[in-house]
């Protein structure tokens, strides 16, 4: 991702309907998603104020680590979900708008997971789980 911004401005940021953004990233993976019988299911996300090329590579690299780290023998499913956060579901962190609705997005997929030791490392910057010879790819994502 963009390791390197050192801001955000209002400006970057724009409304953009979720699952275009999602079948945008589906056309570069369309030879793969055949190759591998790799099944998605999305719901219907909402559309949101986000910076579009950060959301697009969120979901660029979701679904090519679930491609890419797959059970052998066993064709990917990846899962798009979208929720309506209640207010008790939401972070002290974030803050409330009253009338304003709190989307959540989850994704799922039945590849091979990471052992739950590795769970407070796995998100580090070019921290690796798998070594260069399992998979290739620089551990950002």
């Amino acid at each position: 991702m963009q390791f390197s911004r050192n801001s955000v401005l209002a400006s970057d940021f724009l409304f953009i309907q979720m699952n275009d953004r999602i079948k945008e990233v589906l056309v570069e993976f369309e030879t793969e998603i055949e190759k591998t019988g790799t099944e998605i299911h999305t719901d219907f996300l909402p559309g949101l104020c986000v910076i579009p090329s950060l959301m697009r590579q969120t979901f660029y690299k979701l679904i090519s680590n679930a491609i890419k780290f797959r059970n052998d023998g066993v064709a990917p499913v990846i899962s798009i979900r979208a929720n309506k956060l209640d207010a008790s579901d939401i972070s002290e962190n974030i803050t409330q708008v009253p009338g304003i609705n709190h989307p959540e997005a989850t994704t799922s997929d039945n590849g091979i997971g990471f052992d739950t030791t590795y769970a407070a490392n796995i998100f580090k910057v070019f921290k690796r789980l798998h070594s260069y010879q399992e998979s290739e790819g620089t551990g950002v994502g």
